[in-house]
């Protein structure tokens, strides 16, 4: 496939070829997961929630962290136009089920993520979990 671009894939082929070197590379014990940017069936990789928690974090018990792509978070704004804001795009990525944000250099998403928890957008338990998965892989190695 091609990075950052659309792509339409039926339920049956999305499990019965897309997703299954996903669930072996859990069982295999993998610790982490890159997001891909790129759309699945209209709806952006950071903001999947379906593919991220129920099927990654919950059907296959997923117990590591998942990252962003380098500044995809900022994109649900400015390109993919799910969020109205900056902070709405956290709020997505977040409750979809990323856990962690890779750009080093810009802290807006600790600051925005720290102000959705405060208005409640983001619930603790949500922030909570995205840490302790964090730091289960950070203390195992």
């Amino acid at each position: 496939g091609r990075d950052r671009t659309p792509a339409w894939i039926d339920d049956r082929h999305m499990h019965e070829y897309f997703l299954p070197p996903f669930e072996e590379g859990v069982r295999a014990g993998a610790v982490s997961v890159m997001i891909n940017p790129g759309e699945v069936n209209g709806i952006p990789g950071h903001a999947n929630y379906h593919l991220l928690t129920e099927i990654l974090k919950e059907r296959y018990q997923f117990h590591g962290f998942t990252v962003s792509d380098w500044e995809e978070i900022k994109r649900l704004h400015f390109r993919d136009h799910t969020a109205d804001t900056p902070k709405e795009a956290v709020r997505q990525a977040v409750m979809a089920g990323v856990d962690m944000s890779m750009v080093p250099f810009d802290y807006s998403f600790y600051n925005l993520t720290l102000e959705c928890v405060k208005d409640g957008s983001i619930p603790r338990t949500r922030l909570d979990d995205a840490v302790r998965r964090i730091l289960r892989v950070k203390y195992a190695l």
